[in-house]
């Protein structure tokens, strides 16, 4: 079944790709406050590399409503573009999860260790990445009795569960709708996940 898309689709697309970074922007100045500053650059980074692929996804569904005609290179970017960009924002959070650790006790407790057949690997650290930034938050909420974050963190994982399984339907437009406006709560999940540590640090 050919994939359609309207114009209204390809619109509300663009609002949870913008909220992802307003949810890195958060983060990254909760460890400025901390003073993690690779754990910051690392999660600059990967932002920029996970939203330039949503973004990307974003335009070609835009194209896809207007001309019905496909641009490979936006929709077939967004596995390798956001699998660099998680697995940063993974390496800084554990970065950031071993440091706060060393802090504590003095040494650290967590070792850091290093569709299309060729997007699966890049599917797989994508959403592996992904599903493991947001267990390390939600574990750091918890120890600090940021109750609050980790339940907003713990909605964006089983939404993101949600994106996996809509993914593989049939993606009519009643699909993707709900796809859409799940993936926006999802983000705006995140977004005040990262307020909510970004306000808890400067309090």
């Amino acid at each position: 079944m050919a994939e359609e898309y309207s114009i209204a689709i390809a619109l509300v697309d663009f609002i949870p790709t913008f909220l992802f970074p307003l949810g890195v922007f958060f983060f990254q100045e909760f460890f400025k406050t901390q003073g993690y500053t690779r754990s910051r650059f690392l999660w600059i980074g990967g932002g920029f590399f996970v939203f330039l692929g949503g973004l990307f996804k974003a335009i070609w569904k835009l194209n896809m409503a207007l001309t019905e005609t496909s641009i490979a290179f936006l929709t077939d970017s967004l596995f390798v573009v956001q699998s660099i960009g998680f697995t940063c924002l993974f390496i800084g959070t554990l970065l950031f999860i071993r440091q706060d650790r060393e802090k504590l006790i003095g040494k650290p407790t967590i070792p850091l260790t290093a569709m299309a057949l060729w997007k699966v690997p890049f599917m797989a650290i994508q959403t592996l990445t992904c599903l493991g930034t947001n267990g390390l938050l939600v574990y750091y909420a918890f120890q600090n009795k940021n109750k609050k974050s980790a339940f907003l963190l713990i909605s964006n994982v089983i939404i993101i569960f949600l994106m996996v399984g809509l993914g593989s339907t049939d993606l009519n437009i009643v699909v993707q709708w709900i796809a859409e406006l799940t993936n926006t709560i999802g983000q705006i999940c995140f977004s005040l996940a990262g307020y909510l540590f970004m306000k808890d640090v400067k309090k």
